[in-house]
C-alpha cells in the first residue's frame, strides 16, 4: 500500500450499496490534482477528469469510468469533516516529508509571480480562467510559461 493509501484508509467510506460504484480513494485523487490545477468545484473536478482521463488511467483503474459531477458533491457532502481534516493532515505532513531537500518558495512569493504571468498572457482572457486552462491544457500552459522570457 502506498503511503498516499495509508493516510487516507482511516476515512470512513460514508457510501453503501450502489452508491460506491466508484473507489473513494481514486475519487479524492482526482480532485486534489484538479484542485491543485485550479479546479473549485465537483462539475470542475468532473470536467479536470474528463479531459485528463488518459493520464488518470495510467495510475487509477477507474472501474466504473469518470466521476460524474453529482458523485463527486455526494461524497463531499456525506464525508465526516473531522476524518476528513485527520486524514488530509497526515496526507500533508507525508507530503513534507517525501519533499524533504526541495527547494521551496514560499506561497505569496509564488503566488505573485504566477499572477504577474497570468495578468501579462492572453489579456482577452480572466486570470480566473487562464489558471484552469493551463492546469487543464498542456499547450495553453507551454503558451503562458513561454512568455516569461
Amino acid at each position: 500500500m502506498s503511503w498516499y493509501a495509508k493516510v487516507f484508509a482511516a476515512l470512513p467510506d460514508p457510501r453503501t450499496g450502489n452508491a460506491k460504484r466508484h473507489d473513494l480513494l481514486e475519487v479524492l485523487t482526482i480532485a486534489l490534482t484538479a484542485s491543485i490545477c485550479g479546479a473549485e468545484s465537483c462539475s470542475d473536478y468532473a470536467d479536470f477528469a474528463v479531459d485528463r482521463e488518459a493520464l488518470f488511467r495510467d495510475f487509477l483503474r477507474l472501474e466504473n469510468g469518470i466521476p460524474s459531477h453529482d458523485t463527486f458533491s455526494r461524497i463531499f457532502r456525506l464525508l465526516d469533516p473531522a476524518a476528513f481534516a485527520a486524514c488530509f493532515g497526515r496526507f500533508l505532513d507525508e507530503l513534507g516529508a517525501a519533499g524533504a531537500g526541495v527547494l521551496a518558495i514560499d506561497g505569496k512569493t509564488l503566488r505573485k509571480l504566477a499572477l504577474n504571468v497570468l495578468n501579462r498572457a492572453r489579456p482577452d482572457v480572466s486570470v480566473r480562467r487562464k489558471r484552469k486552462r493551463s492546469g487543464w491544457s498542456d499547450d495553453f500552459a507551454r503558451s503562458i510559461l513561454g512568455q516569461m522570457r
